[in-house]
């Protein structure tokens, strides 16, 4: 046996059969090619394969294959020589042989057919394990779809196939899946985002790709045909899962970003265009869809230089304080204000709307915050030396300030540094109507009232929170927001009407004070009077102004021969 199984043609097939990297389907390849080098010193007359893998996260479905390996063309006959080898992960490879016909098998023979069967499963093994190390490379293992670099290397795949502009990318990111996670718990999570992944292959075409790139977020290449009608299956994907022993419904919606790929794009370039999609429509409020442009790499360009500028602007006070008078409409006088900052470089005004919602976004709000609440108490302490009676004036504070639990004292700290009467500051909360940390909040309001410092909540009326706010904590003044008065006045909206005037009554009984920002005619400030709300902001008295003019309203106070109400 030894002699035959060294032979020559024996050592020739089984190098065939054992060359590293060869894949189970090229292996069963080389086995058809290479089983005749040796069919004559086994007498094989036919050999029948089949070959099954179980579902894997890599493979969903598993793998199963039927295939014949070697037919004599003599025939063969009909004894049959059975063996199935299993791995310990519920693998197997079966073989069915038959003896070339005429020749029947004695024992030392069946050894020698079973040892080369034994190697065959031996390298089928080999290449298989081989297989599932590489594709744990390229497949994310939760949800069985790509993973980054498997996509990457599709992408390029495609490209060098010179079919990759035939696609669209996109960039998807769950929307609110952080609050879905912290309801249901990580496990539960990943059930989701599982059921999601597999809704996502089920709009794809055969010659079309999805890959999870970690979290909440996926990105598929799809055919530019079908990019509208996927982008709107996305918009709302429903799941149906368990968890908690309970059958549950979810309606999922998503951002994207998409990007139109060119001749001669290839995906690194590909990436970072979805990836400016999908920031670009995580800014947007109205719009989860979005299609890359040029103009989007502008304005990211754009706010990457306002960050970068933001630690010298501060250092070198380009940051400027305005003041907006609010004004009593029963006397026109000014009874307070709004400091409102701008940002003056190299001699320009930067729109705020350009820097405030990223400032918000990186977290340097916080920073910005501080530094309006110290100039607005370096001014007021500057009044009061001239002479000059100060108004309350309320400064803009981010909810991004209640993550940190040393704010109240901090406050206090730079209104204490000018020794200015506390009663003169009013903290302003601003995008309060999706807050939830209502711990939070009620520390930092019931410390400010402790200390004589009014809080204030702006454009009230706006979000599901707004009544949860009021009824949990006693802001002392409510800001209205500007839409109900446009709507009451300019589109005579008499639903409105009613809900402003029972809003404005409901506050007064809760002895909170009411102003109606935005204000812009005589008959907007006739219909506030008119509802017991006398505090208005807006143009229809002044513009935000710079320190100066603004103290030289201050000396006056009273607005005459300007408004009849």
């Amino acid at each position: 046996m030894s002699s035959d199984i060294c032979s020559k043609n024996f050592i020739e097939f089984y190098n065939s059969i054992e060359r590293i990297g060869l894949s189970p389907d090229e292996i069963a390849q080389r086995v058809r090619e290479s089983l005749p080098l040796i069919a004559e010193d086994i007498y094989l007359g036919r050999m029948e394969c089949k070959f099954y893998a179980p579902p894997t996260p890599f493979e969903r479905k598993g793998r199963e294959a039927e295939m014949v390996l070697y037919e004599h063309e003599s025939g063969y006959n009909d004894e049959l020589f059975f063996r199935e080898y299993s791995t310990s992960n519920g693998a197997s490879v079966a073989f069915k042989v038959n003896a070339v016909k005429g020749h029947s098998w004695n024992d030392e023979e069946r050894e020698y057919v079973e040892f080369v069967c034994k190697n065959i499963f031996a390298m089928c093994g080999r290449a298989r394990l081989a297989e599932v190390i590489n594709k744990s490379l390229s497949v994310d293992f939760t949800t069985g779809l790509l993973s980054l670099g498997g996509f990457m290397s599709t992408g390029a795949a495609l490209f060098h196939q010179g079919q990759l502009q035939d696609y669209t990318a996109m960039y998807i990111n769950i929307k609110n899946f952080k609050y879905i996670n912290g309801q249901i718990g990580n496990k539960n999570g990943d059930l989701i985002i599982k059921e999601y992944a597999l809704a996502l292959s089920g709009m794809l075409l055969d010659d079309e790709y999805a890959a999870r790139l970690g979290g909440d977020n996926f990105t598929l290449l799809i055919k530019k045909e079908r990019r509208d009608i996927i982008a709107e299956g996305l918009s709302c994907i429903s799941i149906n899962t368990k968890y908690g022993g309970m059958e549950h419904h979810l309606n999922i919606s998503a951002r994207i970003g998409m990007y139109d790929i060119m001749q001669g794009d290839e995906m690194p370039h590909v990436m970072n265009c979805i990836s400016a999609a999908i920031g670009m429509a995580k800014r947007r409020t109205t719009e989860d869809v979005v299609l890359f442009s040029q103009a989007i790499v502008s304005r990211m360009a754009r706010e990457q230089a306002i960050a970068t500028d933001f630690p010298f602007a501060i250092r070198e006070r380009e940051f400027v304080v305005y003041y907006q008078p609010k004004v009593d409409v029963r006397n026109h006088e000014i009874c307070g204000c709004e400091a409102l900052v701008r940002w003056l470089k190299n001699g320009k005004l930067v729109p705020p709307l350009e820097f405030i919602p990223l400032f918000e976004r990186d977290g340097s709000i916080c920073t910005l915050d501080f530094y309006v609440l110290d100039q607005v108490c370096r001014d007021i302490k500057k009044w009061t030396d001239m002479g000059v009676e100060p108004v309350t004036v309320s400064v803009n504070f981010s909810k991004m300030h209640l993550q940190n639990p040393d704010v109240a004292q901090q406050i206090l700290d730079v209104v204490d540094k000018y020794g200015i009467e506390h009663r003169y500051i009013e903290i302003e909360l601003t995008e309060m109507s999706d807050y939830s940390d209502y711990d939070a909040v009620k520390k930092l309001v019931s410390a400010m009232k402790h200390n004589g410092i009014v809080t204030s909540i702006d454009d009230f009326g706006t979000g599901y929170s707004s009544l949860n706010l009021l009824t949990d904590f006693m802001f002392d003044v409510v800001k209205l927001d500007k839409s109900f008065i446009d709507n009451v006045i300019k589109n005579g909206s008499r639903t409105d009407e009613i809900v402003v005037r029972n809003m404005v009554k409901m506050l007064r009984e809760l002895d909170m004070k009411t102003v109606a920002e935005g204000v812009e005619t005589p008959d907007q400030a006739r219909f506030l009077n008119s509802i017991d709300c006398s505090v208005v902001q807006g143009y229809l008295y002044d513009k935000p102004l710079c320190e100066e003019e603004f103290f030289e309203r201050l000396k006056t106070r009273r607005y005459s021969g300007k408004i009849e109400i």
